[in-house]
């Protein structure tokens, strides 16, 4: 994870420096000025001016809130095993914090990338006569995002984005509650056996930036993520594909 956050930084600081050195060049730039001839003395005057736009490097930190789910199937023949009460399981709140960096590749044409640590995931509830059982499964990744992303606008900027996304696997809970005659007993699985360490996931977005002084901006959008590769390992019962809905708001920065 270490060795990710040292790439990211490279990365971030790599564009940063580019970033600094384009807005330097613009800004060495004379004023293009618009000259209307005039019809009666044959003199020209000047109509208008032309500012560049300042290229930058946008930093920001965001907080993602949203509903995750999976896709769940039997891993075939050999290995599979019925899907039983696993296939009642219901959307799970999750949560997930970002550090990110958005970048200008063309006129129009954005990178969007940084590293992030996101929740997928998905619970079950079984209420009878006297007997409850519930248990909520998570998974938490380590999360870096690559979108190539559309932005228009001046001061109010649009945005859609897609892109791919690589996920390490940090953590892994699953806890079971079970309720007989008003007494609880619950228990917590956290082991990472037959999981995945490393999958990969689509994920596109729609948002926009809105401005907040000259150097700051509050960004909101809505978040798809669906994963690619299966969460557990060949040998593991089902084939499981965790899929995310969110909100995501951000404060940015520009560099």
């Amino acid at each position: 994870m270490k060795n990710f956050f040292s790439l990211f930084c490279l990365m971030l600081l790599t564009f940063s420096l580019n970033s600094q050195i384009e807005t330097g060049k613009s800004g060495t730039k004379k004023k293009r000025k618009t000259t209307v001839q005039d019809k009666n003395t044959g003199t020209g005057k000047t109509d208008k001016t032309v500012v560049p736009k300042e290229d930058y490097t946008l930093l920001s930190l965001g907080y993602s809130y949203g509903s995750s789910f999976r896709s769940l199937k039997e891993n075939g023949d050999f290995y599979g095993e019925p899907l039983g009460e696993r296939g009642q399981e219901k959307r799970l709140p999750v949560s997930g914090v970002y550090l990110g960096a958005n970048t200008k590749f063309d006129q129009k044409i954005h990178l969007d990338f940084g590293i992030g640590f996101q929740q997928y995931g998905e619970q079950y509830q079984n209420s009878g006569s006297d007997t409850t059982i519930s248990y909520k499964t998570t998974y938490s990744h380590v999360v870096l995002p690559l979108k190539v992303q559309y932005q228009t606008g001046d001061k109010i900027i649009f945005f859609i984005g897609t892109g791919l996304q690589a996920q390490l696997l940090a953590a892994y809970l699953n806890k079971t509650s079970t309720t007989i005659e008003g007494n609880e007993t619950t228990v917590k699985v956290t082991e990472l056996k037959n999981k995945n360490p490393f999958s990969i996931a689509s994920v596109s977005s729609a948002g926009v930036q809105l401005p907040l002084g000259n150097r700051a901006s509050f960004l909101v959008s809505a978040d798809y993520a669906l994963q690619l590769s299966n969460t557990f390992n060949k040998q593991a019962p089902y084939i499981h594909r965790s899929n995310l809905f969110a909100i995501k708001a951000a404060i940015g920065f520009k560099l």
